[in-house]
């Protein structure tokens, strides 16, 4: 692991005074693995923010407030906000539409309704209007 190899290097050029080069490569850990230095991230305006919005609109996604914020006129990109967001537990669980179950369709229409219907649209459509409510009138 780099962290307890880095510390055994330091160990090394202090204890036995050979060059930070040599530890690095008596051990097989690059050297700039040895010299890094982690930067802790800057994260206390975007979390002022983000906490702004969510106490002024608490049901807020992360989209929303993403776009809220770009608006302001901060440029930090989606995947910070992402990280800084679920930091905050702020990810709730949105609630979702229920889905009904699949009804099974029933036909409106019998073979018997459905030749009457037939028979109304022929007689209107084919054999004239004067004609049909004359065969209405008769029957």
């Amino acid at each position: 692991m780099p962290g307890e190899k880095g510390s055994l290097v330091e160990y090394m050029v202090t204890t036995h005074k050979i060059s930070q080069r040599q530890a690095c490569k008596a051990i097989r850990l690059p050297q700039s693995s040895s010299r890094y230095k982690h930067k802790p991230k800057k994260d206390d305006a975007l979390i002022s923010e983000l906490q702004l919005l969510v106490d002024k609109h608490p049901s807020i996604g992360l989209w929303q407030s993403y776009y809220h914020i770009r608006r302001k006129g901060f440029n930090w990109n989606h995947k910070r906000m992402y990280r800084v967001y679920t930091n905050m537990k702020l990810n709730v669980r949105r609630r979702y539409k229920k889905r009904l179950l699949a009804r099974v369709k029933q036909s409106f229409f019998t073979r018997k309704t459905s030749m009457k219907y037939e028979y109304l649209f022929y007689e209107r459509y084919f054999m004239g209007w004067q004609k049909v409510q004359a065969v209405e009138y008769c029957r």
